[in-house]
């Protein structure tokens, strides 16, 4: 059984952030970040096991 990829938009609506906010949370940048979102962002990314795709980690690295 395959379980449904989580994606950062699924992430962002269940919170009412941008899905900007949740990606520098998982790529480090919360500089403008309370640390209250950013610990609620983290913590929903490990209990839905969400992990980058190629793109999003060849995006977030400027590759593409």
């Amino acid at each position: 059984m395959e379980t449904e990829r989580v994606r950062i938009i699924d992430i962002a609506e269940e919170f009412g952030l941008s899905t900007a906010t949740v990606s520098n949370v998982i790529y480090g940048k919360t500089k403008k970040i309370s640390d209250e979102t950013v610990k609620r962002v983290q913590e929903r990314l490990e209990e839905r096991q969400y992990f980058p795709g190629i793109a999003g980690i060849l995006l977030g690295q400027n590759i593409l």
